[in-house]
This record gives structure tokens, C-alpha cells and sequence, in this order.
């Protein structure tokens, strides 16, 4: 189960968030946490089953699953809310990283790849400004 894991926020990021943020982050890592373990045992149970040489209950395994999937939703939704309450305490320039969606379980933080990302962002408002004073006023 490489990648099922939660997410922890940047380094850089964390500092600049507010205590009250930061609290309240660790408190839904804290129940991701929780989640991740379950979904774990889960597909192990899920994994045990269809492995078994007794003949599996075919409606366990889709039961098993659908939960499997369902959490694995919740924890993305959860992934999603703990990025878009740190908005507003991150520099304007940078706020825009809440409003996308949470990378991939590949990563270890919960913004991905922070360097690629802060390039990303700056090289967009850079175009942006650019293209705004060249724009006709009238």
C-alpha cells in the first residue's frame, strides 16, 4: 500500500499559516490518520478473502471495496479542506495553491512538489502582469 499515507504540509508553508490553522490541521491529520488505518485493513481483509481457497462471498468483496473506495474519497475531500483553510494565511502570490486540487498519494506533502509549484506560480504572475500592462486601456 505505497502512497496511502497522510499528507503533511510543507515546511515553508506550515510557518507561514497561523497557530490556530496549524491546530486545527493536526487535528484532521490526526483523524486521517485513523482513516488511512482503516482503509489499510481494509483491502487487507479484502486481500484475505479473495486469497482464501474457501469459496468468497462475491458480495463481501464488492461490499469490501465500495467502502474501500468510499473512504479513499473522503480522505481526497479532506485532503481538499485542510488546503483551502490555509488560504488565507498564505501570501497572496501563493494562495492560489489552495484552490487546486490535492496531488496525488505519491507525494509526501500535501501541496506536492513545492519548488516545481512556487516556480509554477510565479512564472504565471509574472505572465500575468506582463500580459495586463500590455493589454490596450480604453
Amino acid at each position: 500500500m505505497t502512497g496511502l499515507r497522510t499528507l503533511r504540509v510543507n515546511h515553508l508553508l506550515w510557518i507561514q499559516i497561523s497557530p490556530t490553522s496549524r491546530t486545527n490541521d493536526s487535528r484532521t491529520q490526526k483523524s486521517q490518520n485513523a482513516l488511512v488505518a482503516g482503509v489499510v485493513a481494509m483491502i487487507k481483509a479484502t486481500d484475505l478473502v479473495l486469497e482464501s481457497e474457501l469459496k468468497y462471498n462475491k458480495d463481501l468483496v464488492k461490499f469490501m471495496t465500495d467502502a474501500i473506495a468510499l473512504t479513499l474519497q473522503g480522505h481526497h475531500d479532506l485532503n481538499t479542506a485542510r488546503s483551502r483553510a490555509m488560504k488565507n494565511d498564505l501570501n497572496k502570490d501563493y494562495a492560489t495553491l489552495c484552490s487546486s486540487s490535492p496531488v496525488d498519494q505519491s507525494y509526501e506533502y500535501l501541496f506536492g512538489d513545492l519548488s516545481k509549484l512556487a516556480k509554477d506560480i510565479t512564472d504565471a504572475n509574472r505572465l500575468t502582469k506582463t500580459s495586463t500592462s500590455l493589454s490596450p486601456t480604453g
